[in-house]
């Protein structure tokens, strides 16, 4: 339907992909497992797909399985194939264009539009996490921007990280050093001391979208992070979604040091030391919430600023918005029920069920098989006495 509540094609499908809000369509499979292509003006085009998805604004990717594996197809919004080539995998960064690798090993980047910037592809390349990247080709390294256009050319380095900030770390083909690249400069700002035979491992957590780098020199330990080169005296395991921009160090079985610009601010307890920590969140009233999981299979929260356990519960949800900030946590008790709690693990709501709406902006409530809707504090919009209650917008 429009907003307006126009019926735009009438009800006939059984499944529908996410909405592409730039081209305006979707995708839809009838009850004969057949794909459609739905334009928002009702045009409804059929297709030849196995197992579609929208992918990027403009780009579906197709999924066959065949004897001898999985195949990867690319087309446009208007159906026609983008890249001709056996796909075994998709990088997709937070931003366009996408970085694809075929069977054979090379790599290739398709825009929004469907445009493939070098049909020879690359024999090695980063995705896109800011306006510019790096590929190889031959002994060179280049740099492009989102046009594809190459913008600078390198021969005396090797690039091992993605370009965040304008800066990449980059190994010296003369010194064997790591060095701190400016791409904006072309210039190299430092060395590393005594990294000739260093090997960079990424950390498979994620700051602010962008990925982290670790590796150790002399006893010292440095993460690579957003353009900036962090050190720590001790390993960093691990670093997760936190508008602090957290690093987690190991001190001993039970406890995690919390390091924020190479500087400690804090100690993280868990209960009992075979504990295992999942992540942490920001809470928009600036609180950091921890929560892990007990070998017996509870649940239970750690707020790193008062100090304080949560009960053991049985699952937890993090409710959070765009800067990734958690607004809530939802929460299932031991006894089956689900609590809306505030950052303080205080109980704000109880109802036998609390689910996101459709625009995350209330939940949804369940209490003695009736439905209503709270805010994410708490406040009752709508009481729970009606036997449905499917969507909710900001108009209606």
């Amino acid at each position: 339907m429009s907003d307006n509540c126009e019926i735009i094609v009438d009800p006939q499908f059984v499944e529908l992909s996410d909405y592409d809000p730039v081209n305006k369509s979707f995708l839809a499979k009838n009850d004969n497992q057949e794909w459609f292509l739905v334009k928002e003006n009702g045009q409804i085009l059929k297709t030849q797909f196995n197992n579609p998805s929208i992918v990027a604004s403009g780009i579906i990717q197709d999924i066959n399985i065949r004897s001898k594996g999985v195949s990867f197809e690319f087309y446009n919004i208007f159906l026609q194939r983008i890249v001709n080539l056996k796909i075994v995998n998709v990088a997709i960064s937070e931003e366009s264009p996408i970085l694809i690798r075929s069977n054979e090993g090379i790599y290739y980047f398709m825009t929004v539009c469907g445009i493939v910037f070098d049909s020879n592809g690359y024999e090695m390349a980063f995705p896109f996490v800011s306006d510019y990247t790096w590929v190889k080709v031959g002994v060179e390294w280049k740099r492009l921007n989102k046009e594809g256009d190459v913008v600078a050319v390198m021969n005396d380095g090797e690039i091992i990280t993605k370009e965040i900030n304008g800066k990449v770390l980059r190994r010296n083909k003369n010194t064997t050093l790591i060095e701190i690249y400016n791409c904006h400069e072309n210039a190299a700002e430092r060395s590393i001391p005594n990294s000739a035979y260093t090997v960079l491992s990424e950390i498979f957590g994620r700051i602010s979208a962008l990925n982290a780098y670790q590796f150790q020199i002399d006893g010292k330990f440095y993460v690579w992070s957003e353009g900036y080169l962090i050190e720590s005296m001790k390993p960093i395991l691990r670093c997760k979604i936190s508008k602090r921009k957290i690093f987690i160090s190991n001190i001993d079985n039970i406890s995690f040091e919390l390091i924020c610009d190479g500087k400690s601010i804090g100690i993280l307890n868990k209960r009992n030391s075979d504990d295992t920590f999942f992540c942490i969140y920001s809470m928009d009233n600036g609180d950091e919430i921890a929560y892990y999981k007990t070998k017996a299979g509870t649940w239970y929260l750690y707020n790193l600023n008062t100090k304080k356990y949560s009960r053991l519960l049985s699952s937890i949800e993090m409710h959070s918005v765009r800067d990734r900030t958690a607004k809530a946590i939802v929460a299932k008790n031991i006894n089956g029920n689900y609590i809306l709690m505030d950052s303080n693990f205080e109980i704000v709501a109880e109802y036998e069920g609390i689910k996101t709406t459709t625009n995350k902006k209330y939940f949804r409530i369940l209490k003695n098989s009736k439905y209503g809707l709270i805010t994410f504090s708490g406040k009752t919009v709508i009481e729970a006495i009606y036997d449905s209650l499917n969507y909710y917008t900001i108009n209606n």
